[in-house]
């Protein structure tokens, strides 16, 4: 791994929180500012996928994603980049992800330990990134993460040099941040000593919502919480949310929908 490569995991075990906008948003911005960046996609949902590549159907990447790189555990960089890394723009890579991604743990417990006694199942795509980074001198890898603390979750942390979650303002979002950092610190202890919190993005803020400013008030007060909360928060706006929709190819929207996004990026430059 080239010693300057960041790889900024983003994740928080709910769905709904902007998970992968954030992330495809992040990556997009860090190439338009000239920055290599791979992008990898570990959420069967495949919106990240979807997102940078512009391609509606994910299985045009069927057998060509995240997971069959994890299971080529024995392949070297040259033959990961050939076959499961895609360019999707200036500066810009992916390893897509399709429904296929939740048969991971099935693999990791009957295959992969079995066919590699004493390897730790959870430093998988640690190694892929590792190996790839080895011949390719990308200057970020942006790692999007399903909504659920499993395998996927626990590899991604495992591979990542830096942690950001998401904070949508709702009680079952706030309930979520103690258990998201307890395995945050669990993957520091056992497999990722180096592994930093770089913050916590708000998103999908709603002014107009008086509960929403109470959510992140009571974040901002958190002894824990509060000095990890970026500056900087995603509120909706009509622009942003179409993202999904009209995506980072020719979108006519697109400065608009991404300008806290921009904000947002030189904050994490700030922090890094």
């Amino acid at each position: 791994m080239r010693p300057h490569t960041t790889i900024l995991y983003f994740g928080i075990q709910k769905g709904g929180a902007a998970k992968s906008t954030s992330a495809a948003a992040t990556a997009h911005i860090l190439a338009q500012r000239g920055f290599h960046v791979l992008a990898i996609d570990t959420d069967s949902q495949g919106n990240l996928t979807n997102l940078l590549s512009g391609v509606d159907d994910i299985y045009e990447f069927a057998g060509r994603t995240t997971l069959e790189a994890m299971k080529a555990v024995d392949a070297s960089g040259e033959m990961l980049l050939e076959n499961f890394v895609h360019s999707v723009g200036p500066r810009m890579d992916l390893m897509p992800s399709e429904d296929f991604m939740a048969t991971l743990s099935r693999w990791l417990y009957r295959e992969f330990e079995r066919d590699h006694p004493g390897q730790n199942p959870g430093l998988v795509l640690r190694n892929v990134v590792q190996r790839i980074l080895s011949v390719r001198p990308y200057d970020f890898v942006i790692i999007d993460s399903p909504p659920s603390l499993g395998d996927q979750s626990i590899n991604g942390m495992a591979a990542a040099t830096h942690v950001i979650s998401l904070f949508e303002p709702s009680k079952f979002c706030l309930d979520a941040l103690p258990r998201f950092f307890e395995t945050v610190f669990h993957v520091r202890n056992q497999l990722n000593p180096s592994l930093r919190v770089t913050g916590i993005l708000a998103t999908m803020i709603e002014k107009r919502r008086a509960d929403t400013k109470l959510l992140i008030e009571t974040v901002q007060d958190d002894e824990e919480y509060g000095p990890l909360l970026f500056k900087t928060q995603i509120h909706r706006r009509a622009a942003t949310g179409r993202l999904n929709l009209q995506g980072f190819l020719a979108n006519p929207e697109l400065r608009r929908a991404l300008i806290e996004y921009a904000q947002f990026v030189e904050e994490v430059l700030a922090r890094l």
